[in-house]
C-alpha cells in the first residue's frame, strides 16, 4: 500500500481518475412528457462502488444541461451551479456513498432563451465531474 505524503495530490488523483466501474451515475427524468404549465423533475445521482473514499470534482457549472434532436444545447439552468467549496476541492464520498441531486425544470431554455421549447423529444444530460453521464429523454408536448 502507497502512502500519500502530499494528501493535495492524493485528493487529485482520486478525483482525477477514470470513473469506469467505481460508480454508478443515474440521469432521470420524471414524468417523460411534458404539458403546457408543468414541470419535470431531473434527478441526478452518483454512487461510490469502488470499495475506497473517492472524490468527486465539483466545479461552477450548471449541473445538467438539455439538448434537441439535432444535439444542439438547447437549455442550460440559469443560477444553479455545483459549487461545494471544500479542502480539498471537491467532495468526499465513503464507499457505498450515494449522493442525489434533484432540480426542476418548465421546459424552457433556461439560460439561453427563458422561453418555452418547441414541442418535441429533448435530451437531458447530466454534468457533475469528468463523468461520462447515461442520459434520459423528454418529450416536450403542444
Amino acid at each position: 500500500m502507497r502512502k500519500c505524503l502530499v494528501p493535495i495530490a492524493c485528493a487529485c488523483l482520486l478525483a482525477c481518475g477514470d470513473s469506469g466501474p467505481d460508480f454508478d451515475l443515474q440521469v432521470r427524468v420524471m414524468p417523460h412528457a411534458l404539458a403546457p404549465g408543468d414541470t419535470a423533475t431531473i434527478m441526478l445521482r452518483v454512487a461510490n462502488l469502488s470499495g475506497r473514499p473517492q472524490i468527486v470534482q465539483t466545479e461552477c457549472k450548471p449541473p445538467y444541461f438539455v439538448t434537441n434532436a439535432a444535439g444542439d444545447t438547447v437549455s442550460v439552468p440559469g443560477g444553479i451551479l455545483v459549487c461545494y467549496p471544500s479542502e480539498p476541492p471537491g467532495m468526499p464520498m465513503e464507499p457505498n456513498d450515494t449522493l442525489a441531486r434533484f432540480y426542476f425544470w418548465a421546459g424552457d431554455g433556461g439560460t439561453i432563451a427563458n422561453t418555452r421549447l418547441p414541442a418535441g423529444l429533448y435530451t437531458v444530460h447530466g454534468n457533475m465531474d469528468r463523468f461520462r453521464w447515461p442520459t434520459d429523454t423528454i418529450r416536450i408536448l403542444p
